[in-house]
């Protein structure tokens, strides 16, 4: 079994930082919209791309830091959001 070590106390003294490892639970909320079963043992893992004053995000289906696009060359242009909820259908 794999497993991550996660500092459960660090943004008690400071902030979030674009590059940082975030892992946390879901909320139920969330969790029920995407169609997954709430599950406290579940835990997401991501990293912080931006900080809310930063980011803004287009039709176009890619992401932008203070005004420049973000590199994601591992994203297959099939599969970026253009917010019409083409691929649910």
């Amino acid at each position: 079994m794999d497993r991550v070590l996660v500092s459960r106390f660090t943004y008690r003294f400071r902030d979030p930082r674009r590059g940082d490892i975030a892992a946390f639970h879901a909320p139920d909320a969330a969790a029920a919209a995407c169609g997954l079963v709430s599950d406290a043992d579940v835990v997401y893992i991501k990293r912080v791309i931006a900080l809310p004053a930063s980011v803004g995000a287009s039709s176009d289906g890619f992401i932008y830091i203070d005004g420049k696009r973000l590199n994601e060359p591992y994203i297959k242009p099939d599969r970026r959001d253009h917010g019409d909820d083409s691929r649910a259908r």
